[in-house]
């Protein structure tokens, strides 16, 4: 009778996750469906139906808000995001190409939101012509509604000072809807008026470089385990003052994974622009640095040691318009404060706990689902296993200093 019972049971969980891929497959299919029909007349003031495309950008390491218009000196990295912004019409996916010049532009990294649109229909960087085509879904159980984000492209500015555009091509973008056969892009797109401009006269300022690591990451210390998406990783930097207590704003700058040049075993992230300041004063610091997946760890120390614990009248020597390197990689970024807080579920609420337990559980089931692994994918391999979860019950086990 028990035996029975067990075959029942998972008879219908077999059947209900049938059920779920079937619906997922017909969601791709609608969507791969829908943006390759033949062209068809742009939807260009369609009344309740247009959806519009919105381009704006951002210097990194900054605290600058993305506008449709940037100035920005060479060798400095940019972040293009691009928006949808629906009217009654409800989309479900689009396929765009986002235009740049490379002769202005290095092209970096692309990074979806994947709380709403982050399916992945397809991906092409054509980085000779300056074209990234890119066809994504909705997920099919996302709920959003009104101006949505849909990618960010990370961009490096090269030594080509003047003037171009970085822009959505108007001829083959193309939105799918629910319950619409026509494509509801409003073209056209605003572009992005970038300039690049020299570097004014040097202005003296407090610069600091990091080097650091995450827990877990690459998988078996193998950088050909570590997919290129994941080699660029957001961190916030928080500097406190010990002799005054000021706490600085949190500063989220870009990091790159580097591979030591001569035996290919240093491994470790730094900051691809040096955290920079014209107004720190010179004092005594702890240096705060948290990952998007991860608990915030105190470095009070310049090669701080995994297991040291900080004191209150410990501190890092910073020297106003000096130029700082510190090493932290003796003590990884552990796995732990993952983003499923907030309205859309991609926030960290700044604490590791039982919470984020419960959802690595739940994504262990489906390891493959995106929003498991954009929120609880820590060894960043594509998949939630018993990896990431030996490396949150590791963060659990000692968890402080949050």
């Amino acid at each position: 009778m028990m035996k029975q019972f067990i075959t029942t049971q998972e008879m219908k969980t077999k059947r209900a996750l049938g059920i779920a891929l079937i619906l997922t497959a017909i969601v791709g299919l609608f969507s791969t469906v829908m943006l390759t029909m033949n062209n068809q007349d742009l939807r260009q003031g369609a009344t309740g139906e247009a959806v519009q495309l919105r381009l704006s950008a951002v210097e990194n390491n900054t605290q600058n808000q993305p506008s449709a218009t940037i100035t920005i000196t060479p060798n400095r990295t940019m972040s293009v995001l691009v928006e949808i912004l629906p009217t009654n019409a409800q989309p479900t996916a689009t396929d765009f190409v986002l235009t740049y010049d490379p002769l202005s532009l290095e092209y970096v990294s692309t990074d979806l939101f994947t709380a709403n649109f982050g399916v992945l229909l397809k991906k092409e960087v054509d980085t000779t012509n300056g074209r990234i085509r890119l066809a994504i879904g909705k997920q099919p159980d996302s709920t959003a509604t009104g101006t949505q984000h849909l990618v960010s492209f990370t961009f490096r500015t090269k030594n080509a000072v003047g003037n171009s555009a970085v822009g959505i091509d108007a001829q083959s973008a193309k939105i799918a809807a629910t319950g619409l056969t026509n494509n509801v892009y409003q073209s056209p797109t605003t572009p992005i008026n970038l300039t690049i401009a020299e570097e004014a006269s040097e202005t003296l300022k407090t610069t600091i470089q990091l080097a650091f690591k995450f827990a877990g990451l690459p998988v078996e210390h193998n950088p050909n385990f570590l997919p290129e998406a994941a080699r660029a990783q957001t961190v916030k930097i928080t500097l406190q003052n010990m002799a005054t207590g000021e706490i600085t704003v949190p500063a989220a700058v870009i990091s790159r994974f580097v591979v030591g040049q001569t035996d290919g075993l240093s491994q470790y992230f730094s900051l691809s622009n040096p955290l920079a300041s014209t107004t720190l004063a010179t004092g005594k610091y702890n240096i705060l640095l948290k990952g998007p997946k991860h608990q915030q760890i105190r470095f009070c120390k310049n090669e701080q040691i995994a297991d040291y614990r900080c004191q209150i009248t410990d501190g890092i020597d910073i020297t106003k318009d000096v130029e700082h390197t510190f090493n932290f990689v003796n003590k990884p970024l552990a796995c732990g404060d993952l983003p499923i807080s907030g309205t859309n579920k991609d926030q960290q609420d700044g604490v590791v706990r039982v919470t984020d337990y419960s959802f690595m559980v739940g994504c262990l089931s489906k390891r493959t689902d995106a929003a498991c692994v954009a929120r609880a994918d820590c060894n960043a391999d594509g998949t939630v296993t018993n990896l990431d979860m030996d490396l949150l019950l590791e963060t659990l086990s000692t968890a402080y200093d949050q």
